[in-house]
């Protein structure tokens, strides 16, 4: 009997112990859960922030009619972020439907940058990252500046001819 009351008195402090210690990792993990998204938070606001501060340069630029700075901005700030595209595409390569997602999205710097090529230091990397992005379709009826740009310049390579 008393070997009995023994093991079941030993069962029962085990079980109170492993329900403390579970609730201790589980609160554990749980806060450091919620500290992590938190963190995610702040840093997905710092950076709307810091875009924010990036694009009002070039936005009081054009309110002060020097459209030339404000172009050059943008630009440096599109090329900026391409660069930093293809410098993560080298490193940390995410799945093939991720990419193609990413390379839909950057369709209209290509296309862009077929205008205007890239000048700077990370031009031949830029260049080569927007190699593999996929171009405009051709017989296209989108009416926005990326589609309009491009239609311009393909009007400008069509009236262009050897012909004396």
């Amino acid at each position: 009997m008393k070997k009995s009351i023994l093991l079941v008195a030993i069962m029962i402090g085990c079980l109170v112990t492993g329900v403390f210690a579970g609730r201790w990792w589980a609160c554990r993990t749980y806060s450091r859960l919620v500290a992590s998204q938190q963190m995610l938070v702040a840093t997905q606001q710092f950076d709307a922030a810091q875009l924010a501060a990036m694009l009002a340069q070039p936005l009081c630029s054009l309110r002060l009619g020097d459209t030339n700075s404000a172009i050059q901005a943008l630009e440096m700030f599109m090329d900026g972020q391409v660069s930093l595209l293809a410098y993560r595409r080298e490193s940390d390569p995410l799945d093939a439907k991720s990419n193609e997602r990413i390379d839909r999205c950057l369709t209209p710097a290509k296309i862009y940058h077929e205008s205007y090529p890239v000048t700077g230091e990370d031009a031949a990397k830029i260049n080569a990252f927007l190699a593999g992005v996929p171009g405009r379709r051709s017989p296209s009826s989108c009416q926005n500046a990326v589609c309009r740009l491009d239609d311009l310049r393909h009007a400008k390579e069509q009236s262009v001819t050897n012909s004396p």
